[in-house]
């Protein structure tokens, strides 16, 4: 498939539900199980407010949609400091999704989810 869907939105926390809404909607059209799919808004929920706690750009959140995966990656441009991930923010994160990878300086997070293979 290799769609690419880009959201680019206000840098403010009530506009990380849209974030949540959105990424989790792809995943449902992926036909994710439920878990994979509460996963995944666990995982974009956490990556905006580590995005959200800094000022700079806007949120832009880019999803690659494969056949059975969706790849993020979440940053905002121009950010004020380098990005604060703190131990438990990256344990949620490698709980709930999968090649967590972040970019503290470019103030950047990529990851992924795989949809599980239902027995």
């Amino acid at each position: 498939m290799d769609d690419e869907v880009i959201l680019t939105l206000p840098p403010r926390p009530e506009y990380a539900r849209i974030a949540r809404l959105a990424v989790t909607g792809l995943a449902a059209r992926l036909r994710f199980s439920y878990d994979d799919v509460e996963d995944l808004r666990v995982g974009v929920g956490e990556i905006c407010n580590i995005l959200l706690e800094s000022t700079g750009g806007p949120l832009v959140v880019r999803c690659r949609l494969g056949d059975d995966e969706i790849r993020l990656s979440a940053s905002r441009p121009g950010l004020d400091r380098d990005l604060d991930v703190t131990d438990l923010s990256r344990q949620i994160l490698d709980a709930f999704l999968s090649d967590v990878t972040v970019e503290a300086e470019a103030g950047r997070i990529d990851a992924a989810k795989r949809r599980s293979i239902e027995p």
